[in-house]
């Protein structure tokens, strides 16, 4: 494998000579995420300390990533956090203890924000405060950020009479998150009852649509319909309904009457 840092330095002593500086280096480090980063051993404290050494660079101090941290309960979100980087703070006393002097911590996802910002000679990097996602306030109810930056859609077709074409584009809008993706203003209830009646209107009739859950009673934010956190919610489907105009009769057979009386009639 090759010697990373060597190269880097000899890089480094060019460009520096010719400019008249130094490069400053800061050593990320990996908490529990291990997505970058490297482990907090002798490994990185023999790193750190040829950084210190190299007349070309300078130690500029630690970087840690905690973005796996997401609990909605605060209380067990600090628990975590603490855990999750007490190796960063063990890690950054030895090298104090071995007089390598560590300017600074920059640290932090969004979730983890609000313990970093108590501590003292840490910079917090969380950059969803800047571009805050709709599921932050799901994640983190707490924080009460507002949206600093929205993006504009139109409509480019209707291929039909329940469905949109948007030129907003799935890869550019977190390809990797389930849908949906994208939460336009003024349809809060799009995830939930709006689907259903999507598939009744196209159907043409209520009795072909039932609720049900097969993921074993998994509801919340890692869950879909993104709006139900509890199967408690499940409650307010009646009433729902009933606001778009659907009959006591549809909204009892959506309900568990579609179900109650299909499977009888599969079963025999």
């Amino acid at each position: 494998m090759p010697d990373w840092f060597r190269i880097t330095n000899e890089v480094a002593a060019t460009a520096a000579q010719a400019a008249g500086i130094q490069f400053e280096l800061l050593l990320d480090v990996s908490v529990v995420m291990n997505r970058t980063g490297i482990l907090p051993g002798d490994e990185a404290f023999n790193l750190c300390t040829r950084i210190a050494r190299s007349p070309h660079l300078r130690f500029g101090g630690l970087h840690a990533y905690d973005g796996h941290l997401h609990q909605p309960d605060r209380p067990e979100r600090r628990q975590a956090w603490l855990a999750a980087t007490a190796s960063l703070w063990a890690f950054r006393e030895r090298l104090l203890a071995a007089c390598l002097p560590v300017p600074r911590v920059v640290a932090g996802g969004t979730p983890t924000l609000p313990f970093f910002a108590e501590l003292s000679g840490v910079e917090c990097s969380a950059g969803t405060p800047v571009l805050w996602d709709s599921g932050q306030p799901r994640h983190n109810p707490e924080l009460n950020f507002l949206n600093a930056d929205v993006l504009r859609t139109r409509v480019i077709s209707k291929p039909s009479a329940h469905r949109l074409t948007l030129d907003l584009g799935h890869k550019a809008v977190a390809s990797e998150m389930p849908h949906p993706c994208v939460k336009l203003f003024g349809f809060d209830d799009a995830s939930f009852v709006t689907h259903i009646d999507h598939i009744c209107q196209i159907a043409g009739i209520a009795k072909h649509v039932g609720i049900g859950s097969d993921l074993d009673g998994g509801y919340g934010i890692e869950q879909t319909p993104l709006d139900l956190d509890c199967i408690a919610d499940l409650a307010s489907l009646g009433e729902l309904l009933a606001a778009r105009g659907y009959a006591p009769a549809d909204i009892a057979g959506i309900c568990h009457g579609n179900f109650v009386g299909f499977l009888p009639r599969v079963w025999n």
